[in-house]
């Protein structure tokens, strides 16, 4: 399935198979969509993006506007150019970038130990919540700003604005990098 819309919202609810779709000037909105094993593929020029009850790969992007999603599996990739990222109750591998807003980006418990994570914010700060048992080899940089975590990091090297290190078995991957923000790393709780 395929949407367009040049001045207004786009609204899918409860669509199986693969959903394309691109908005103007207007927000996009998709709820409860499976497009396993296919894709979601959404952009906006100038709106926000929310995303709930989606299974499969996603990719979406605004240059103007927010990225919500919860309760989202599979891996998805997500790009704002002015405003941040919020991913919650997820699972999946995920890249999230944004160039001036926060990155937030919170696992459901089980959503498995090797996830691929790629967290990148030029101007705001990154939040990361693993999920239980998270094994990952670690990278973390700030260019302006602290790294603050919680998670069980074996660091290699020294300490300052860039850690490095194995969490676990070192089975998935966790890089994160802000230019201008803080970095936080946290267990799920």
């Amino acid at each position: 399935m395929s949407v367009q819309s040049h001045n207004g919202r786009i609204q899918v609810a409860n669509i199986k198979g693969d959903l394309s779709g691109e908005s103007h000037n207007g927000a996009i909105e998709i709820i409860n969509t499976d497009t396993n094993p296919k894709e979601c593929t959404m952009k906006t020029h100038n709106g926000p993006i929310r995303c709930q009850g989606v299974n499969g790969r996603s990719h979406l992007e605004t240059y103007n506007g927010r990225i919500q999603v919860r309760d989202m599996s599979g891996d998805m990739e997500l790009l704002t150019h002015n405003e941040g990222i919020t991913a919650e109750e997820i699972s999946g591998n995920i890249t999230a970038q944004s160039y001036n807003g926060e990155v937030q980006v919170a696992y459901r418990p089980e959503a498995g130990k090797a996830c691929q994570v790629r967290l990148i914010s030029h101007n705001g700060g990154i939040d990361f919540v693993a999920p239980t048992d998270f094994s990952a080899t670690v990278e973390v940089r700030t260019h302006n700003g602290s790294i603050d975590t919680e998670l069980p990091i074996t660091i290699r090297g020294k300490i300052d604005k860039e850690v490095k290190g194995v969490i676990g078995s070192g089975e998935g991957r966790l890089w994160v990098e802000t230019y201008n923000g803080n970095i936080k790393l946290r267990p799920k709780r």
